[in-house]
């Protein structure tokens, strides 16, 4: 069995801390726990922390440490993940403006990602996106990939893939 492979958006990150809702900030806590534990394997790319260093500079520094206190492989930004991207976009899965969230997911899908993690509904963890994203893996040969928030994630209890 290997463990399942999870993606965390920078929304995934952020809730670990107020002013955060209390739910979705506890949620955070666990999850990042079980990737502590060893139970997912944590996919990161350059985007999380380009987005992150936008932050200001405690909250910076925060986030920065939650990630160090955990193990992941970063993601590197190829022109496949900019290809796969620009498909995003251009097939209207999501809006030009959200060009930084087309590349979280094109970064998870060439990856090979079972989950993108992200408390984003609007551009990220909804039916509409993954049900566009799920038409792009298909057409380009991809393994499917669902967008979800922590709690979902969480409320699945799945650790593994057989």
């Amino acid at each position: 069995m290997s463990k399942v492979k999870i993606y965390l958006d920078t929304s995934a990150i952020s809730h670990l801390e107020p002013p955060e809702k209390p739910s979705e900030q506890s949620h955070s806590h666990e999850m990042f726990n079980l990737i502590r534990r060893g139970l997912y394997s944590a996919y990161l790319s350059r985007v999380v922390f380009d987005e992150i260093a936008g932050c200001q500079p405690a909250k910076r520094e925060m986030l920065l440490k939650y990630i160090s206190d955990i193990d992941f492989i970063e993601i590197p930004i190829t022109e496949t993940v900019l290809s796969l991207a620009k498909k995003i976009i251009d097939q209207n899965v999501l809006p030009t403006k959200s060009i930084m969230d087309s590349q979280h997911i094109a970064a998870a899908i060439v990856a090979g990602c079972d989950y993108i993690v992200s408390w984003n509904m609007k551009h990220m963890a909804n039916i509409r996106i993954n049900k566009g994203v799920r038409h792009i893996t298909i057409d380009e040969g991809h393994k499917e990939i669902m967008l979800l928030p922590p709690s979902m994630l969480l409320d699945g209890g799945h650790f593994y893939e057989s």
